[in-house]
């Protein structure tokens, strides 16, 4: 492998500045006595750390791209939710289609739909969605003897389409956004560098000190507290009309 791209951690990219920023909040507040064990550590210091800090921050999360995804994500649930009564009417036509389709609404993919729209499935909605488009092509006539319309079969169509074309969409800049940190790993390095070296002078100046100081500056510690802070916080979803 090339020294150039060879990570130097044992931690996730976006780990990273996250685990210096509350190691920037300890050292601001230990600053006067890690100054007293070397003056490197001074407000210049802290400043260049908290810059490099920044600079890693946005390439593992650019706004900009933050921004994108989130409006992809919500353009996939949107379509999703466009569904619902298109999904209804389906089961309806199923229903009066019943002796000549012998599907039931699980077998057409109506009821699997319904969790993923519930449950904001984009990637499970696309596979059931390919269920639902094989099943309209192969009972298409029967169901339009009942009332089923070329527009209600588009519906379904669109929605599949649409929400393939997000998903690529959303694959393409994960894969951007990696790219870009490979070719940053110096950057991430460095930080990382910075890192050891300032939990190396906390580790000395304060080993006497209680436990809590100590895990302030113990590698392992910060990488712990940045994973729980990072598990996402479970929220009530907004009610989301069933397929009846």
């Amino acid at each position: 492998m090339n020294i150039q791209n060879q990570r130097n951690y044992n931690c996730k990219n976006e780990e990273l500045p996250v685990m210096g920023r509350f190691l920037l909040f300890s050292l601001r507040n230990d600053l006067p006595v890690f100054t007293n064990f070397s003056p490197k550590y001074n407000d210049e210091y802290v400043v260049n750390f908290e810059q490099l800090i920044l600079n890693t921050t946005e390439v593992v999360e650019p706004r900009s791209e933050i921004l994108l995804q989130k409006e992809i994500t919500a353009a996939i649930f949107s379509t999703l939710a466009g569904l619902i009564e298109p999904a209804n009417k389906l089961k309806v036509y199923l229903r009066l289609a019943n002796g000549d389709v012998n599907l039931s609404n699980v077998a057409f993919g109506l009821v699997e739909l319904r969790k993923c729209i519930n449950g904001n499935n984009a990637e499970g909605a696309l596979k059931i969605l390919n269920v639902i488009q094989g099943n309209l092509a192969k009972y298409r006539e029967r169901l339009m003897a009942h009332g089923l319309t070329d527009e209600l079969v588009a519906l379904f169509d669109s929605a599949a389409k649409s929400v393939a074309a997000n998903k690529q969409k959303q694959y393409e800049l994960f894969l951007n956004r990696k790219k870009i940190v490979e070719n940053n790993l110096n950057l991430f390095n460095g930080l990382y560098k910075e890192i050891c070296d300032i939990l190396a002078v906390g580790k000395a100046i304060f080993q006497n000190a209680g436990i809590t100081k100590r895990q302030e500056y113990t590698f392992t510690d910060l990488k712990k507290r940045v994973r729980v802070a990072s598990k996402p916080v479970i929220k009530e979803k907004p009610a989301v009309e069933p397929v009846q």
